[in-house]
């Protein structure tokens, strides 16, 4: 039969988990700013058009969504400390 983890065990590795992506943030942290700045200024360039030939399908509305939550989420990156 399998174990089931404890509720420590199950705290000791979102610890570690948490610990791994603070290492992260903190080692590739202004790499992370900068992808994330440049990638914030450019992709309006991607979206513009799609509003300017109208949003007339399914597709291109789904397409201008996620491209302006990618940008939303690009410019959340690049505003963290």
């Amino acid at each position: 039969m399998s174990q089931v983890p404890d509720s420590s065990e199950f705290s000791q590795s979102r610890s570690e988990q948490s610990l791994h992506i603070s290492e992260f943030v903190h080692r590739f942290g202004d790499q992370l700013r900068a992808i994330s700045a440049w990638a914030s200024i450019s992709l309006p360039f991607l979206y513009l058009p799609l509003l300017f030939t109208g949003l007339n399908t399914v597709t291109q509305t789904i397409a201008f969504l996620l491209l302006l939550s990618l940008n939303a989420l690009m410019i959340h990156l690049w505003r963290l400390k």
